[in-house]
């Protein structure tokens, strides 16, 4: 009973496998070197967040050079940035209250932790 179970699992897990790989071929999309610049600007800071603490260097030299690699092939292909798409008026609004309220947070986090540590 034990060996077909894992027969089962064998072969639903081979079904998937092929599964994704034709559903990957037939969907072939073009690489929008945006957000590779874009992943670069947020990699590269948190690597130099993470290299200042002491614990955590190797973690920060990946993340910091993952960073710069993401930022340089950007910056390398800007000509194939693909196209920004419109944003309208309510959903920028939207956004800018929700990164305020982020980062509100985030600033009440820090003085909890700065004055219980």
């Amino acid at each position: 009973m034990n060996i077909l179970v894992w027969v089962v699992l064998g072969a639903f897990i081979l079904i998937g496998i092929i599964v994704v790989a034709f559903v990957a071929r037939i969907r072939q999309k073009t690489t929008d070197y945006r957000s590779f610049f874009l992943m670069g600007i947020l990699w590269l800071p948190t690597g130099l967040i993470l290299l200042l603490l002491k614990e955590t260097t190797s973690v920060g030299t990946l993340f910091f050079m993952m960073g710069l690699l993401y930022m340089i092939i950007g910056l390398a292909n800007r000509s194939r940035w693909g196209k920004q798409d419109e944003v309208s008026p309510a959903t920028k609004k939207m956004m800018m209250t929700l990164t305020v309220v982020i980062a509100a947070l985030f600033v009440l986090c820090l003085i909890v932790f700065t004055l219980y540590r």
